[in-house]
């Protein structure tokens, strides 16, 4: 009586008791159908012997067993989730918001069987029971407007909290599979760029130099150097860190080679850099230098560059010029510009550039080095 009051209190659980006294006569009495079975068997292997123990031995995983397992699962139901993943998961991969909007709406129908389901102006984070259980609110998902889903089961019954826990998880995982196809294109698109980076600075800027050699010896061996930069770059092959001191070396080595064969004068001081690059900031600074070497040779009609390299205060700072009278005083930032402007903004670094119209033009930068 006391339990049949306080349902009644709480008006709307009161249609809970139905499904209560359901679950539990099913359970019980599938429960029991199990142990009599169970007993039943035991009592028969024991007093059988010979080869009929071993038929039954060998008939149990084939049969009772299974059957066993399908009245556990049938008792106990299959959580909505499990069947209704495939359907959730599927709708994060649609890109029509119209075509992801309706497949929303048919797993509603699916989970909740309402008479009535329609978009609804009220945005809620989470889902929430409306009008005492007659219809549930669930909030937007990836595009798809708030639902309000009515009348449960053809009108035959009210929504409760497992419904709506039901509508949390659903709408959860759908946002979870979505976050994750994000970040895989996400990360489909940076890979593209560094790869559209990396031929553009560093494979063009050796095909670059090789315009300006005749001597075949060392054009095969800019062209096996070029083939080389296409295996790192595909692979993304990035080592460990390096000392600063040796990574300069090898840029300025490479610089005065590319610019001898252009007919181009480096002037580039060697100073003590003390510090490490890791393998991030020395691609960046790598590949800047190589792009400010092949706008140097392309672009400018200089017959000098210098570049000023100094190390303050845990960062490199780099200032390269050339006296190329062919600027104009227009600055139109290419394709060039924007990848090094990337490249320095990715390893929290500062990136400028400036020139003055017929006496050359200037980029400086610098980027944050390890002890």
């Amino acid at each position: 009586m006391h339990l049949g009051v306080a349902l009644g209190l709480r008006r709307n659980a009161l249609f809970q008791s139905e499904q209560w006294s359901i679950t539990m006569l099913r359970a019980v009495t599938f429960g029991l159908l199990l142990i009599v079975v169970d007993v039943t068997l035991i009592t028969l292997l024991g007093s059988i012997g010979g080869a009929t123990v071993l038929t039954f031995v060998l008939l149990l995983p084939f049969f009772y067993l299974p059957w066993r397992s399908f009245v556990q699962r049938w008792v106990a139901g299959a959580t909505p989730v499990e069947n209704l993943l495939e359907a959730t998961a599927h709708i994060a991969l649609v890109d029509d918001p119209d075509e992801r909007a309706r497949q929303w709406e048919d797993i509603l129908v699916k989970a909740f069987s309402p008479l009535d389901i329609a978009p609804s102006s009220t945005g809620t984070e989470r889902s929430s029971i409306v009008d005492d259980g007659i219809g549930l609110q669930i909030p937007a998902i990836m595009g798809s407007p708030a639902m309000l889903v009515r009348y449960k089961a053809r009108g035959t019954r009210l929504f409760q909290t497992r419904d709506r826990q039901l509508s949390d998880r659903l709408v959860d995982l759908a946002w979870s599979l979505k976050r994750q196809q994000d970040a895989y294109k996400q990360g489909v698109t940076n890979e593209r760029s560094r790869i559209s980076r990396d031929l553009h600075d560093d494979l063009a800027a050796r095909l670059v130099s090789g315009l300006n050699i005749d001597d075949p010896a060392q054009l095969k061996g800019v062209l096996r150097a070029s083939l080389a930069e296409v295996r790192s770059i595909v692979a993304a092959e990035e080592g460990g860190p390096a000392p600063l001191i040796d990574v300069l070396a090898d840029s300025r080595a490479e610089a005065a080679e590319r610019l001898e064969a252009a007919g181009i004068d480096l002037h580039w001081a060697v100073i003590d850099a003390p510090g490490v690059l890791e393998p991030v900031q020395r691609k960046a600074l790598v590949s800047v230098l190589r792009e400010v070497i092949t706008n140097t040779i392309k672009h400018s009609a200089a017959d000098r560059l210098s570049v000023q390299t100094q190390v303050d205060n845990g960062h490199l700072y780099v200032v390269a010029a050339d006296n190329g009278p062919s600027f104009d005083g227009t600055i139109g930032q290419g394709n060039g510009l924007r990848n090094m402007a990337a490249r320095i903004a990715a390893v929290e670094g500062y990136f400028d550039y400036a020139g003055t119209e017929g006496t050359g033009f200037r980029v400086s930068f610098n980027l944050p080095i390890a002890p």
